[in-house]
């Protein structure tokens, strides 16, 4: 028994003294209390959450880079010719009209010396080979043969430049072959020629010490062919100069511009490169 239920028991075991017994009515039983009214609770079911959407895919449009331009092609590998050279027209023009002025010069002395020596009693001489002796025109000689020479000089130029011309037509041009070694062989044998002409009147003046004329008619007639050896000499040899010079020329340019014809260079360029293009031609 608990400390609460002695406590209780010995309360009412034990009566006060000066107080009567007082019967306590037991108290009116306590109406029960209503039943609570019940309540369902309906548990809704879990709703399932609505499956998560994933966010559509934001799609960004790049616009593609624009292509680098391409580098410009470098031009196609061009042949390009040589220059054309001169052709020397010029010097050979110059040279003939110097070679005639020298033989005009020429003739025109020969003729004046014989019309003053057809007088040389009356100009004061004893022979007509005295005569043409001491008026010999030795300046007028000296200048033809400058005159001859310079000639000379300025055909072999001239027909140098010429054959450096016909070589490159013949190769870009029309292409038509030159014969430069029959002008080298005609060339040769015109230079011979004219020694021969040189030496024939170099034997010829030995006759003036020995057996000299004594008429007018034969001093012209000698001093004709003098001359004419002479003249013909000196065109001769500048003939076959020319000729020989041409041939040359022609047959060592036309080598050269036949392997400028295999093989060419050019320079190419570009933005991004530089360069030189090389040809061959067959």
């Amino acid at each position: 028994m608990s400390m609460l239920g002695l406590a209780l028991v010995a309360t009412l075991s034990v009566a006060p003294e000066d107080e009567a017994f007082v019967v306590t009515p037991a108290p009116a039983a306590e109406a029960a209390p209503a039943p609570a009214a019940s309540v369902e609770v309906t548990v809704a079911p879990p709703v399932a959450p609505p499956p998560a959407v994933a966010p559509a895919p934001v799609v960004v449009v790049t616009p593609a880079p624009a292509p680098a331009p391409a580098p410009p092609m470098a031009p196609p590998v061009r042949f390009e010719a040589p220059r054309k050279p001169l052709g020397g027209f010029g010097l050979l023009a110059a040279s003939s009209t110097i070679f005639i002025i020298g033989l005009s010069a020429q003739i025109s002395t020969a003729a004046a010396q014989a019309n003053y020596c057809t007088n040389w009693e009356r100009n004061g001489f004893n022979t007509a080979h005295g005569c043409f002796y001491v008026t010999e025109p030795w300046h007028a000689h000296a200048g033809t043969g400058y005159a001859f020479g310079s000639a000379m000089v300025m055909t072999s130029i001239g027909a140098s430049a010429l054959g450096k011309y016909d070589a490159w037509h013949s190769v870009y041009g029309d292409g038509r072959t030159r014969n430069a070694r029959a002008r080298v062989g005609a060339g040769v044998a015109l230079v011979g020629l004219s020694i021969g002409a040189f030496v024939a009147e170099a034997f010829m003046l030995r006759r003036e010490f020995d057996d000299f004329c004594t008429t007018v008619e034969c001093e012209v007639d000698r001093r004709k062919l003098y001359y004419g050896l002479a003249d013909a000499g000196a065109l001769g040899m500048s003939a076959g100069f020319g000729l020989i010079a041409h041939g040359n020329s022609y047959r060592r340019h036309l080598a050269r511009y036949g392997k400028f014809s295999q093989w060419s260079l050019s320079p190419q360029a570009s933005p991004t490169s530089v360069g030189m293009g090389a040809s061959l031609r067959f």
